[in-house]
């Protein structure tokens, strides 16, 4: 497949999910997350790795796609330069990490946090 096709499958795919995920939420609410808020979500997904019987799919789901769309957009935009270290389930792991032990992240946005653990850890050097 020629990489352009490749790239714009993956901005449609991204776009995609955004837009469902506008559909579930209200757009007011998904452009905003505080990375509290997000975490909370997050904590569903967690659970659904962990295999636990007990998970909320729609805040598991929201969490993923939210991140996935996030990390979509920073390869798009050519900013992360260790591609093939990224793994979705990592980066709801280390934002979970940064919301439970930073209480100045919890109030950022989760946008914010996740960008920020993106250019940590994935970025160009």
């Amino acid at each position: 497949m020629p990489a352009n096709f490749l790239q714009i499958y993956r901005l449609l795919r991204g776009l995609l999910w955004t837009c469902l995920l506008y559909l579930h939420v209200g757009v007011a609410s998904a452009s905003f997350y505080q990375a509290e808020t997000m975490a909370a979500y997050c904590s569903e997904y967690i659970k659904y790795l962990n295999l636990e019987n007990t998970v909320n799919q729609l805040e598991a789901g929201l969490c993923s796609g939210y991140i996935a769309s996030t990390i979509e957009m920073m390869v798009l935009s050519e900013r992360l330069c260790k591609r093939d270290q990224l793994n979705l389930d990592n980066v709801v792991k280390q934002f979970m990490q940064e919301v439970e032990s930073n209480e100045i992240a919890r109030k950022h946005s989760a946008t914010y946090v996740i960008v920020d653990i993106l250019q940590k850890n994935y970025a160009c050097e």
